[in-house]
């Protein structure tokens, strides 16, 4: 017992001891602040703890434990918030470093990423997870190596996700783009398929057209009249054809006008009815006659084998008319007239 009193009567000795030199401390640095006119004051005022009768009204936080996920997630968020409010110096680099924008994207973002392509799409996405895992891992944050890498692993799978999905976007955009050029080769084709005069008449490459024949109109041959000795070339009857009539006061069209023998002129109309009014038409120095046709005569001599005239004449057809249809075998055979003289071996005469 004696000992345990003495213990403790050298404690307060020494507690008394350290407690006078404290005291003179105080004192000591309370002459200093009267000597230095407010040397020592603090340039802020020192937070106080309030007495027992003031009340404090601001809410007491509730304490959390820091291995639980709230307590990462509440640091997270004051972090985030104190660089959101904190403005960086004229010469210091943000830490979050984004992609210049012209003044209308800033202006409007969303039409600026509604009529942004693919690729700008997924390097936005890739250069905004940089700016997280940069802010995160900053010297500043107070984010332990766990919650870390848990941001890291979500922003790259989020990453991942993106990236996929502007796979798709692409495959997706480029199969639309094949659908509508077949869509527009079919609608070519459909148009060009639908039957018109043009596709009817257009022939293929290196293939000559059908020459069509005009179909001559009737012919009218003019000559003078007996009592008209001063006609006496074709030229006269030509001059005094056309002083005395007028085709278009008759609604005659004349197609061609050609001078012939005995001072006689061949006029060419396109109907029967021009022909008719321009004959009504001839005045008395002039008369009218049908022209006669020509036909031609064809000699065959030395004539081996004494073949029959109808060999002749299908002989004839193979070699000169087998491939025009206007003429075939049994016209030629109809209209052609001839002589066949037995005895020489000579036909002549065919027409």
């Amino acid at each position: 017992i004696e000992e345990d009193g003495e213990a403790e009567q050298r404690q307060r000795a020494l507690l008394d001891a350290a407690l006078a030199e404290k005291a003179d401390e105080f004192e000591a640095l309370q002459e200093l602040r009267r000597e230095g006119g407010g040397f020592f004051t603090p340039r802020q005022s020192l937070a106080r703890t309030p007495s027992h009768s003031e009340q404090v009204n601001a809410p007491t936080e509730q304490l959390l434990d820091l291995s639980s996920p709230q307590s990462g997630a509440a640091r997270t968020q004051a972090h985030t918030l104190e660089a959101s409010t904190t403005l960086p110096s004229a010469g210091e680099k943000r830490l979050l470093s984004s992609p210049e924008e012209d003044p209308a994207a800033a202006m409007d973002p969303q039409d600026d990423l509604a009529c942004a392509p693919t690729e700008r799409l997924a390097g936005l996405a890739t250069s905004s997870t940089h700016g997280i895992m940069e802010a995160v891992r900053s010297r500043t944050s107070k984010l332990n190596k766990e919650e870390i890498a848990t941001i890291g692993s979500h922003t790259e799978r989020l990453s991942s996700v993106v990236t996929r999905l502007a796979l798709r976007l692409a495959a997706t955009e480029r199969r639309c783009a094949e659908l509508e050029s077949r869509l527009r080769e079919q609608a070519n084709v459909a148009l060009a398929q639908v039957p018109s005069y043009a596709s009817a008449l257009k022939l293929p490459r290196r293939q000559e057209g059908i020459k069509m024949v005009p179909n001559p109109g009737p012919l009218l041959a003019v000559y003078p009249a007996e009592e008209s000795a001063d006609l006496k070339t074709a030229d006269d009857t030509k001059a005094a054809l056309k002083k005395a009539v007028d085709p278009t006061k008759l609604w005659v069209q004349v197609a061609k006008v050609r001078k012939v023998g005995n001072a006689g002129v061949l006029v060419q109309t396109t109907n029967e009815a021009a022909a008719s009014r321009l004959k009504g038409a001839m005045p008395p120095t002039l008369r009218v006659a049908e022209p006669k046709r020509r036909q031609p005569q064809i000699c065959l001599n030395r004539i081996e084998g004494n073949p029959s005239y109808e060999e002749i004449l299908t002989t004839l057809h193979e070699q000169n008319l087998k491939e025009d249809q206007r003429w075939p075998l049994e016209r030629v055979l109809k209209e052609a007239h001839g002589l066949f003289k037995k005895n020489s071996g000579v036909a002549g005469g065919a027409t």
